[in-house]
Protein backbone atom coordinates (compact mmCIF):
# COMPACT_ATOMS: atom_id res chain seq x y z
CA UNK A 1 0.00 0.00 0.00
CA UNK A 2 1.51 3.12 -0.83
CA UNK A 3 2.56 5.82 2.03
CA UNK A 4 0.97 8.54 1.30
CA UNK A 5 -2.61 6.67 1.78
CA UNK A 6 -1.41 7.35 5.57
CA UNK A 7 -4.36 10.95 5.11
CA UNK A 8 -6.33 10.61 8.30
CA UNK A 9 -5.00 7.99 9.96
CA UNK A 10 -1.97 7.20 12.33
CA UNK A 11 1.03 7.03 10.17
CA UNK A 12 2.96 4.33 12.34
CA UNK A 13 0.21 1.90 12.82
CA UNK A 14 -0.28 -0.52 16.03
CA UNK A 15 -0.70 -4.11 15.34
CA UNK A 16 -4.40 -5.55 16.61
CA UNK A 17 -2.60 -8.30 18.15
CA UNK A 18 -0.23 -6.64 20.36
CA UNK A 19 -2.61 -4.87 22.16
CA UNK A 20 -4.53 -7.72 23.22
CA UNK A 21 -4.63 -8.41 27.05
CA UNK A 22 -1.96 -5.65 28.50
CA UNK A 23 -2.54 -3.76 31.13
CA UNK A 24 -0.62 -0.77 32.72
CA UNK A 25 1.05 -3.12 36.28
CA UNK A 26 0.92 -6.42 34.47
CA UNK A 27 4.96 -7.63 34.53
CA UNK A 28 5.96 -10.42 31.98
CA UNK A 29 7.62 -13.14 33.31
CA UNK A 30 10.83 -14.18 31.67
CA UNK A 31 9.35 -17.72 30.94
CA UNK A 32 5.45 -16.62 30.17
CA UNK A 33 5.62 -15.75 26.12
CA UNK A 34 3.87 -18.69 25.33
CA UNK A 35 1.60 -18.19 27.92
CA UNK A 36 0.56 -14.30 26.74
CA UNK A 37 0.79 -15.72 22.88
CA UNK A 38 -2.00 -18.47 24.03
CA UNK A 39 -4.04 -15.53 26.06
CA UNK A 40 -4.03 -12.97 22.70
CA UNK A 41 -4.77 -15.54 20.36
CA UNK A 42 -7.60 -16.17 22.87
CA UNK A 43 -8.48 -12.89 22.98
CA UNK A 44 -7.95 -12.02 19.41
CA UNK A 45 -10.74 -15.40 18.97
CA UNK A 46 -13.29 -13.57 21.74
CA UNK A 47 -13.19 -10.32 19.78
CA UNK A 48 -13.86 -11.95 16.19
CA UNK A 49 -16.94 -13.68 17.73
CA UNK A 50 -17.85 -10.60 19.70
CA UNK A 51 -17.68 -8.52 16.45
CA UNK A 52 -19.50 -11.38 14.12
CA UNK A 53 -22.21 -11.51 16.72
CA UNK A 54 -22.74 -7.58 16.49
CA UNK A 55 -22.45 -6.82 13.31
CA UNK A 56 -25.09 -9.82 12.14
CA UNK A 57 -27.27 -8.27 15.39
CA UNK A 58 -27.18 -4.86 13.60
CA UNK A 59 -27.62 -5.54 9.68
CA UNK A 60 -24.64 -6.41 8.52
CA UNK A 61 -24.72 -9.72 5.91
CA UNK A 62 -21.11 -11.60 6.08
CA UNK A 63 -20.15 -12.06 2.23
CA UNK A 64 -18.71 -15.21 1.35
CA UNK A 65 -15.36 -15.75 1.74
CA UNK A 66 -14.62 -15.21 -1.83
CA UNK A 67 -16.53 -12.21 -1.96
CA UNK A 68 -14.46 -10.98 0.78
CA UNK A 69 -11.51 -11.49 -1.01
CA UNK A 70 -12.07 -10.11 -3.67
CA UNK A 71 -13.25 -6.68 -2.09
CA UNK A 72 -9.68 -6.83 -0.10
CA UNK A 73 -7.76 -7.11 -3.11
CA UNK A 74 -10.16 -4.43 -4.55
CA UNK A 75 -9.75 -1.87 -1.53
CA UNK A 76 -5.91 -2.69 -0.24
CA UNK A 77 -4.39 -5.40 -2.87
CA UNK A 78 -4.04 -7.57 0.01
CA UNK A 79 -4.29 -11.23 -1.22
CA UNK A 80 -5.58 -13.20 1.94
CA UNK A 81 -4.84 -16.72 2.57
CA UNK A 82 -6.94 -19.37 0.33
CA UNK A 83 -9.07 -20.61 3.43
CA UNK A 84 -9.95 -17.98 6.35
CA UNK A 85 -7.65 -18.41 9.29
CA UNK A 86 -6.12 -15.01 10.57
CA UNK A 87 -8.44 -12.44 12.36
CA UNK A 88 -5.53 -9.68 12.29
CA UNK A 89 -4.06 -9.49 8.67
CA UNK A 90 -1.89 -6.03 8.27
CA UNK A 91 -2.96 -3.33 6.19
CA UNK A 92 0.43 -2.14 6.64
CA UNK A 93 1.96 0.24 8.17
CA UNK A 94 0.03 3.19 6.73
CA UNK A 95 -3.45 1.95 8.23
CA UNK A 96 -4.77 0.93 11.76
CA UNK A 97 -6.86 -1.03 10.65
CA UNK A 98 -6.74 -4.39 9.72
CA UNK A 99 -8.66 -7.33 8.19
CA UNK A 100 -10.40 -10.18 10.28
CA UNK A 101 -10.13 -13.13 8.05
CA UNK A 102 -12.62 -15.44 10.16
CA UNK A 103 -15.07 -12.97 10.78
CA UNK A 104 -15.10 -11.71 7.16
CA UNK A 105 -15.09 -7.90 8.35
CA UNK A 106 -12.47 -5.15 9.04
CA UNK A 107 -11.93 -4.11 12.13
CA UNK A 108 -11.56 0.01 12.76
CA UNK A 109 -9.43 0.61 15.73
CA UNK A 110 -5.83 0.80 16.65
CA UNK A 111 -6.81 -1.01 19.53
CA UNK A 112 -8.59 -4.04 20.34
CA UNK A 113 -11.40 -4.33 22.44
CA UNK A 114 -9.23 -5.71 25.14
CA UNK A 115 -6.87 -3.12 25.61
CA UNK A 116 -7.58 -1.76 28.57
CA UNK A 117 -4.46 -0.11 30.02
CA UNK A 118 -6.57 1.09 33.10
CA UNK A 119 -7.68 -2.31 34.65
CA UNK A 120 -5.53 -3.86 37.27
CA UNK A 121 -6.67 -7.34 35.46
CA UNK A 122 -6.48 -8.68 32.13
CA UNK A 123 -10.03 -7.65 30.90
CA UNK A 124 -12.89 -10.29 30.72
CA UNK A 125 -15.52 -10.46 27.96
CA UNK A 126 -17.92 -8.63 29.13
CA UNK A 127 -15.31 -5.97 29.49
CA UNK A 128 -14.82 -6.37 26.12
CA UNK A 129 -17.93 -5.74 25.14
CA UNK A 130 -18.76 -2.48 26.89
CA UNK A 131 -16.07 -0.74 25.41
CA UNK A 132 -18.28 -2.13 21.89
CA UNK A 133 -21.23 -1.26 23.49
CA UNK A 134 -20.78 2.12 24.63
CA UNK A 135 -21.96 4.55 22.78
CA UNK A 136 -19.69 7.52 23.48
CA UNK A 137 -16.48 5.43 22.40
CA UNK A 138 -18.15 5.51 18.59
CA UNK A 139 -16.71 2.52 18.74
CA UNK A 140 -19.69 0.15 17.27
CA UNK A 141 -21.27 2.93 15.31
CA UNK A 142 -18.00 3.01 12.90
CA UNK A 143 -17.36 -0.45 12.67
CA UNK A 144 -21.07 -1.07 11.52
CA UNK A 145 -20.99 1.68 9.02
CA UNK A 146 -17.17 1.08 7.26
CA UNK A 147 -18.17 -2.71 6.99
CA UNK A 148 -21.87 -2.44 5.75
CA UNK A 149 -20.76 0.08 3.15
CA UNK A 150 -17.34 -1.94 2.07
CA UNK A 151 -19.21 -4.99 1.79
CA UNK A 152 -22.71 -4.24 1.34
CA UNK A 153 -22.99 -1.59 -0.45
CA UNK A 154 -25.68 -0.30 2.26
CA UNK A 155 -26.83 3.53 1.56
CA UNK A 156 -27.92 3.15 5.01
CA UNK A 157 -24.78 4.36 6.14
CA UNK A 158 -24.53 7.15 4.16
CA UNK A 159 -25.24 9.40 6.60
CA UNK A 160 -23.00 8.47 9.10
CA UNK A 161 -20.15 9.21 6.31
CA UNK A 162 -22.04 12.63 5.69
CA UNK A 163 -21.80 13.45 9.58
CA UNK A 164 -18.17 12.44 9.99
CA UNK A 165 -16.33 14.43 6.71
CA UNK A 166 -12.70 12.91 8.24
CA UNK A 167 -14.25 9.15 7.45
CA UNK A 168 -15.50 10.20 4.30
CA UNK A 169 -12.35 11.51 3.33
CA UNK A 170 -10.86 8.07 4.83
CA UNK A 171 -12.92 6.36 3.28
CA UNK A 172 -13.00 7.81 -0.80
CA UNK A 173 -9.31 8.53 -0.84
CA UNK A 174 -7.58 6.07 1.46
CA UNK A 175 -9.45 2.75 1.07
CA UNK A 176 -10.53 3.67 -2.76
CA UNK A 177 -14.32 3.27 -2.09
CA UNK A 178 -15.86 4.69 -5.66
CA UNK A 179 -19.05 2.53 -5.25
CA UNK A 180 -21.28 5.76 -4.28
CA UNK A 181 -21.31 8.94 -6.55
CA UNK A 182 -22.59 10.67 -4.09
CA UNK A 183 -20.43 9.76 -1.52
CA UNK A 184 -17.47 10.40 -3.91
CA UNK A 185 -18.78 13.68 -4.48
CA UNK A 186 -18.91 14.79 -1.04
CA UNK A 187 -15.87 13.48 0.10
CA UNK A 188 -14.41 15.93 -2.98
CA UNK A 189 -15.95 18.78 -1.30
CA UNK A 190 -14.79 17.83 2.70
CA UNK A 191 -11.33 17.10 1.37
CA UNK A 192 -11.62 20.73 -0.29
CA UNK A 193 -12.09 22.27 2.76
CA UNK A 194 -9.29 20.76 4.87
CA UNK A 195 -7.89 23.14 7.29
CA UNK A 196 -4.27 24.33 7.40
CA UNK A 197 -3.12 22.71 4.25
CA UNK A 198 -3.80 21.77 0.30
CA UNK A 199 -5.41 18.12 0.90
CA UNK A 200 -4.84 17.65 -3.40
CA UNK A 201 -1.01 18.92 -2.88
CA UNK A 202 -0.42 16.70 -0.08
CA UNK A 203 -1.77 13.68 -0.46
CA UNK A 204 -1.61 13.43 -4.77
CA UNK A 205 -0.37 9.94 -4.77
CA UNK A 206 -4.03 8.60 -2.81
CA UNK A 207 -5.82 10.57 -5.38
CA UNK A 208 -3.91 9.57 -8.53
CA UNK A 209 -3.73 6.16 -8.26
CA UNK A 210 -5.19 2.77 -6.53
CA UNK A 211 -4.12 0.77 -3.65
CA UNK A 212 -3.96 -2.11 -6.08
CA UNK A 213 -1.31 -1.17 -8.19
CA UNK A 214 -2.99 -3.50 -10.86
CA UNK A 215 -6.24 -1.68 -11.17
CA UNK A 216 -3.54 1.79 -12.44
CA UNK A 217 -4.58 5.32 -11.74
CA UNK A 218 -8.02 6.41 -10.14
CA UNK A 219 -9.78 7.45 -13.61
CA UNK A 220 -13.29 7.96 -12.28
CA UNK A 221 -12.43 10.29 -9.16
CA UNK A 222 -9.58 12.40 -11.10
CA UNK A 223 -13.02 12.74 -13.72
CA UNK A 224 -15.09 13.87 -10.89
CA UNK A 225 -12.35 16.54 -8.88
CA UNK A 226 -12.20 18.07 -12.56
CA UNK A 227 -16.02 17.94 -13.01
CA UNK A 228 -16.20 19.68 -9.51
CA UNK A 229 -13.43 22.13 -9.98
CA UNK A 230 -14.00 23.02 -13.70
CA UNK A 231 -15.41 26.67 -14.29
CA UNK A 232 -12.78 29.81 -12.84
CA UNK A 233 -8.85 30.18 -12.57
CA UNK A 234 -10.14 30.41 -9.06
CA UNK A 235 -12.17 27.44 -8.87
CA UNK A 236 -9.35 25.25 -10.48
CA UNK A 237 -6.88 25.95 -7.92
CA UNK A 238 -7.25 22.25 -6.05
CA UNK A 239 -6.77 20.67 -9.64
CA UNK A 240 -3.91 22.66 -10.48
CA UNK A 241 -2.46 21.73 -6.81
CA UNK A 242 -2.71 18.21 -7.83
CA UNK A 243 -1.22 18.18 -11.25
CA UNK A 244 1.30 19.95 -9.79
CA UNK A 245 1.88 17.47 -6.82
CA UNK A 246 2.19 15.20 -9.85
CA UNK A 247 5.24 16.86 -11.26
CA UNK A 248 6.90 16.80 -7.67
CA UNK A 249 6.35 13.30 -7.80
CA UNK A 250 6.34 11.86 -11.26
CA UNK A 251 9.91 10.36 -11.20
CA UNK A 252 10.02 8.80 -7.36
CA UNK A 253 6.45 7.13 -7.75
CA UNK A 254 6.84 3.02 -7.65
CA UNK A 255 4.30 2.85 -10.96
CA UNK A 256 5.06 1.28 -14.13
CA UNK A 257 5.40 4.46 -16.96
CA UNK A 258 3.08 2.97 -19.07
CA UNK A 259 0.44 3.72 -15.65
CA UNK A 260 1.99 6.91 -14.65
CA UNK A 261 2.07 8.49 -18.25
CA UNK A 262 -1.59 7.46 -18.98
CA UNK A 263 -2.01 9.14 -15.66
CA UNK A 264 -0.58 12.32 -16.76
CA UNK A 265 -2.07 12.11 -20.15
CA UNK A 266 -5.63 12.18 -18.65
CA UNK A 267 -4.79 15.26 -16.29
CA UNK A 268 -3.65 16.95 -19.52
CA UNK A 269 -6.92 16.27 -21.30
CA UNK A 270 -9.15 17.63 -18.39
CA UNK A 271 -6.63 20.96 -18.79
CA UNK A 272 -7.26 21.13 -22.53
CA UNK A 273 -10.99 20.91 -21.58
CA UNK A 274 -10.89 23.49 -19.40
CA UNK A 275 -8.40 25.89 -22.07
CA UNK A 276 -11.51 24.72 -24.54
CA UNK A 277 -13.88 26.04 -22.25
CA UNK A 278 -11.81 28.93 -21.35
CA UNK A 279 -10.69 30.49 -24.56
CA UNK A 280 -11.24 34.67 -23.87
CA UNK A 281 -9.01 34.46 -21.19
CA UNK A 282 -6.60 32.72 -23.41
CA UNK A 283 -4.22 35.34 -25.89
CA UNK A 284 -1.09 32.42 -26.42
CA UNK A 285 0.25 29.07 -26.19
CA UNK A 286 1.55 30.09 -22.89
CA UNK A 287 -1.60 30.79 -21.49
CA UNK A 288 -2.74 27.74 -21.69
CA UNK A 289 -3.33 25.53 -18.23
CA UNK A 290 -2.40 22.29 -20.18
CA UNK A 291 0.81 23.86 -21.53
CA UNK A 292 2.19 25.32 -18.28
CA UNK A 293 1.75 22.03 -16.52
CA UNK A 294 2.96 19.12 -19.61
CA UNK A 295 5.91 21.89 -20.30
CA UNK A 296 6.72 21.37 -16.72
CA UNK A 297 6.72 17.68 -16.74
CA UNK A 298 8.56 17.40 -20.12
CA UNK A 299 11.02 19.90 -18.55
CA UNK A 300 11.98 17.13 -15.53
CA UNK A 301 11.44 14.12 -17.61
CA UNK A 302 13.36 14.71 -21.20
CA UNK A 303 11.75 11.58 -22.46
CA UNK A 304 8.31 11.83 -21.96
CA UNK A 305 8.01 13.65 -25.52
CA UNK A 306 9.56 10.63 -27.06
CA UNK A 307 7.07 7.92 -25.31
CA UNK A 308 3.94 10.14 -26.16
CA UNK A 309 5.06 9.83 -29.48
CA UNK A 310 5.68 6.51 -29.57
CA UNK A 311 2.28 5.92 -28.05
CA UNK A 312 0.44 7.69 -31.11
CA UNK A 313 -0.20 11.10 -28.13
CA UNK A 314 -2.67 8.46 -26.72
CA UNK A 315 -4.84 9.13 -30.35
CA UNK A 316 -5.47 12.78 -29.26
CA UNK A 317 -4.76 15.54 -31.62
CA UNK A 318 -4.72 18.14 -29.14
CA UNK A 319 -1.93 16.82 -26.72
CA UNK A 320 0.43 15.81 -30.32
CA UNK A 321 0.13 19.42 -30.73
CA UNK A 322 0.37 21.05 -27.32
CA UNK A 323 3.85 18.26 -27.45
CA UNK A 324 4.69 20.61 -30.25
CA UNK A 325 4.21 23.39 -28.80
CA UNK A 326 6.34 23.06 -25.63
CA UNK A 327 9.46 21.54 -28.10
CA UNK A 328 9.44 25.04 -30.14
CA UNK A 329 8.95 27.37 -27.29
CA UNK A 330 11.35 25.63 -24.54
CA UNK A 331 13.95 28.03 -25.45
CA UNK A 332 11.86 31.08 -26.34
CA UNK A 333 11.89 33.73 -23.89
CA UNK A 334 8.80 36.31 -25.01
CA UNK A 335 9.72 40.07 -23.85
CA UNK A 336 5.83 40.24 -23.14
CA UNK A 337 5.77 37.28 -21.05
CA UNK A 338 5.71 38.15 -16.88
CA UNK A 339 7.10 35.18 -15.24
CA UNK A 340 7.37 34.17 -11.21
CA UNK A 341 8.45 31.64 -8.71
CA UNK A 342 6.02 28.92 -8.11
CA UNK A 343 7.34 26.36 -5.61
CA UNK A 344 5.08 24.76 -2.86
CA UNK A 345 8.05 25.27 -0.30
CA UNK A 346 7.38 28.68 -0.39
CA UNK A 347 10.57 29.81 -2.19
CA UNK A 348 12.45 28.77 -4.64
CA UNK A 349 16.98 29.05 -4.25
CA UNK A 350 18.70 31.03 -6.48
CA UNK A 351 22.11 29.58 -7.00
CA UNK A 352 25.42 30.88 -7.88
CA UNK A 353 25.79 28.80 -10.81
CA UNK A 354 23.49 26.35 -12.65
CA UNK A 355 24.05 23.50 -10.30
CA UNK A 356 21.80 21.83 -7.62
CA UNK A 357 25.10 21.85 -5.59
CA UNK A 358 25.95 25.31 -6.52
CA UNK A 359 25.71 27.92 -3.78
CA UNK A 360 22.56 29.46 -2.67
CA UNK A 361 23.06 33.22 -3.11
CA UNK A 362 19.37 33.95 -1.75
CA UNK A 363 15.69 32.14 -1.51
CA UNK A 364 13.10 33.64 -3.89
CA UNK A 365 9.63 33.87 -2.49
CA UNK A 366 7.07 31.67 -4.21
CA UNK A 367 4.92 34.22 -6.69
CA UNK A 368 7.70 36.93 -6.46
CA UNK A 369 8.59 38.31 -10.43
CA UNK A 370 11.77 37.37 -12.12
CA UNK A 371 13.22 38.68 -15.41
CA UNK A 372 14.49 36.21 -17.29
CA UNK A 373 18.00 36.67 -18.78
CA UNK A 374 18.91 33.43 -20.22
CA UNK A 375 16.51 30.04 -20.60
CA UNK A 376 19.62 27.72 -21.33
CA UNK A 377 19.18 24.01 -20.04
CA UNK A 378 17.57 23.04 -16.73
CA UNK A 379 18.57 25.84 -14.80
CA UNK A 380 17.42 29.59 -15.99
CA UNK A 381 19.34 32.60 -15.47
CA UNK A 382 16.71 35.11 -13.63
CA UNK A 383 17.05 38.23 -12.05
CA UNK A 384 15.15 39.23 -8.79
CA UNK A 385 13.53 42.75 -8.15
CA UNK A 386 16.27 43.54 -6.22
CA UNK A 387 18.62 43.42 -8.68
CA UNK A 388 20.32 40.19 -7.69
CA UNK A 389 21.46 37.63 -10.52
CA UNK A 390 21.64 34.11 -10.12
CA UNK A 391 20.00 30.35 -11.66
CA UNK A 392 16.68 29.04 -10.62
CA UNK A 393 15.43 25.54 -11.82
CA UNK A 394 12.68 25.76 -14.67
CA UNK A 395 10.43 23.35 -13.06
CA UNK A 396 9.91 26.19 -10.35
CA UNK A 397 9.72 29.43 -12.58
CA UNK A 398 5.99 29.72 -14.73
CA UNK A 399 4.80 32.33 -16.53
CA UNK A 400 2.49 34.59 -15.93
CA UNK A 401 -1.72 34.71 -17.17
CA UNK A 402 -2.22 37.96 -18.86
CA UNK A 403 -4.03 39.47 -15.62
CA UNK A 404 -6.10 42.04 -17.66
CA UNK A 405 -7.81 38.71 -19.65
CA UNK A 406 -8.93 37.11 -16.27
CA UNK A 407 -11.95 37.46 -15.20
Amino acid sequence: MKMSKCILVCFLSTFLFSCYGRNKNASIPEDSVYVNRELMKKQALMQTSILEEYGKGNGYKVPTYQEFQNRCMEYWGIPLHKEAQDPTVSMGQCSEYTINELGRFIFTEAEGLFYQPEKEEDPTEEDAKRVLFTRENGIGEKFLAYNKLLFNDNAATLSFFLNNPDYAIDIVFNIDYERNKMLMTKSIDFAKNVPNHSFYRDFAESILFYNNKKRGFRRELIAEIFRTSNGTNESMASFDDLAYAYFKLFTKLNYSQQVKDACLVYLIACFIKYDTNNKDNIVGIKDKKSYQHLSNFMAKDRHLADRLKKNNYYENAQLKELVAAVLVMENAIDPNDTYFVNDPDGYANLRERASSTSKVIKRVATNEMLTILNNDGQWWKAQTKDGTIGYIHKSRIRCALKTNLLK
